[in-house]
């Protein structure tokens, strides 16, 4: 297994051991452990919310501006507020950049808000 498999299977164990910590008895694991490969279009990580593709990317160069813009949304949250990063490239949709620990949070305010 070349350096950057080691590296792909590494970061798809440590998220699954995350998931697991703040979403438990979902059945998380990696979508090669069984298989052996990834399929084209087969997430990196399943469980048992099917409603999810988990695309797990993690790297060393390239994002240490998306660490700092979280960052400065953590120190400059107020109480109770979550940190959100909204990112756009050109010619690219927006995404919402959370902290994982903060994903189910965020999610229960975004429902009650739908509901009120």
């Amino acid at each position: 297994m070349t350096n950057s498999k080691q590296k792909g299977k590494r970061g798809e164990l440590e998220l699954v051991k995350r998931l697991k910590d703040i979403l438990p008895g979902k059945g998380w694991r990696r979508s090669q452990q069984f298989c052996g490969y990834t399929p084209e279009g087969q997430p990196d990580i399943v469980g048992s919310i099917r409603d999810l593709h988990i695309e797990c990317k993690r790297v060393e160069a390239g994002t240490k501006t998306v660490y700092k813009w979280v960052e400065q949304a953590e120190r400059d949250a107020g109480n109770g507020q979550i940190p959100v990063v909204m990112h756009k490239a050109n010619l690219q949709p927006w995404l919402a950049i959370v902290p994982l620990d903060r994903l189910i949070e965020l999610s229960a305010i975004i429902q009650r808000e739908l509901e009120e």
